[in-house]
């Protein structure tokens, strides 16, 4: 997630207008809150802590699919970059 998210930051500073949400924050919150149910007792606990964790699946799928748009997008586009800046985005987008 995290590699991701940095990668696809460093491929947007080199192309222009790469859109793309950063939900580095939604997983920190619901790692924090699986930590947290993770520490109580009960078949309410476990329950919450399923739901958490298909959230947080749900978001990791979110984050490779804009990633693969994102590549998509980038591989279109560097064709109108600085020779410099081609390699580099080049080289983050395999």
């Amino acid at each position: 997630m995290r590699v991701i998210t940095r990668t696809l930051k460093k491929i947007g500073q080199g192309v222009d207008k790469l859109r793309f949400r950063d939900r580095t924050r939604s997983v920190e919150r619901c790692v924090f809150a699986i930590a947290q149910q993770s520490r109580k007792l009960g078949p309410e606990a476990q329950a919450r802590m399923k739901k958490l964790y298909r959230h947080r699946m749900g978001t990791t799928r979110a984050v490779l699919r804009e990633a693969g748009r994102g590549v998509t997008q980038a591989k279109r586009r560097v064709q109108k970059l600085a020779p410099s800046a081609r390699q580099r985005v080049r080289g983050l987008c395999r």
